[in-house]
């Protein structure tokens, strides 16, 4: 029998700063996730800040909760499914409440339990979603000029 190799004893030290090490990664990963989705707000909050006035904060902020809270709940449902290998929820039920207001719910909840990170098609649809959020938000601030602009030239592309 040969005798497995000794391996050398660390120091309590070494030990103690190599976990520190990495929960300083993990925490600076979570910063860099949090300052990426806050930048991602900036935009449609100012919007929304806009589209709202008159309205009753009360009524916007329980919509958004609500999304938020189904959006959320759902993602975390979909990932049980798959791990006990039961029926999943179809993507575009997911898709579908991150387009009607939950994609921050949804960046956030498929960091924390790293549920359709890697999947290319899901991930490539999620970020349109995105985008497409951003650029109506700032469209809207600008009086929707962009628009205006792609309609009138869709138009004479049209009768050209």
């Amino acid at each position: 029998m040969s005798e497995e190799p000794r391996k050398r004893p660390r120091k309590k030290g070494q030990a103690r700063a190599k976990a520190v090490a990495k929960l300083l990664g993990s925490i600076g990963r979570w910063l860099m996730r949090l300052c990426g989705l806050g930048l991602l707000l900036i935009l449609p909050m100012r919007a929304s800040a806009q589209l709202v006035e008159g309205i009753d904060l009360r009524w916007v902020l329980g919509y958004l909760a609500c999304v938020a809270i189904a959006t959320a709940f759902t993602n975390w449902s979909d990932k049980k499914k798959a791990i006990a290998n039961e029926w999943r929820t179809p993507e575009s039920t997911l898709h579908f409440l991150e387009l009607i207001g939950g994609w921050p719910a949804s960046f956030l909840v498929q960091r924390i339990i790293r549920h359709k990170t890697s999947k290319g098609s899901y991930q490539s649809t999620f970020w349109l979603i995105v985008t497409l959020h951003q650029y109506l938000a700032i469209d809207y601030v600008q009086s929707w000029r962009w628009s205006i602009w792609l309609y009138e030239n869709a138009l004479i592309l049209l009768h050209s």
